[in-house]
């Protein structure tokens, strides 16, 4: 997707790419509007870890957060 419209008045693009195989999603965001966080709610599984741009991040449950300013986040789950 890109440069869709958000309630910030600045675009968001992003590529989402699932691999089922090893199960992990990555998310490659190409723009976001400055100092917004990006919350990815995952639903093929249990989520068992979390990075972004190559940073662990805790994981709580299935919703994941990744700071502002990240420009991959990649998740893995059961």
């Amino acid at each position: 997707m890109d440069a869709a419209p958000t309630i910030f008045g600045e675009p968001f693009g992003y590529r989402l790419t699932h691999d089922p195989d090893q199960r992990t999603v990555t998310v490659d965001i190409a723009q976001a509007p400055q100092r917004v966080r990006f919350v990815h709610p995952c639903r093929f599984g249990a989520v068992r870890s979390a990075s972004a741009d190559g940073r662990e991040l805790p994981v709580t449950g299935n919703d994941v957060q990744a700071p502002a300013g990240t420009w991959q986040l990649t998740v893995s789950y059961d």
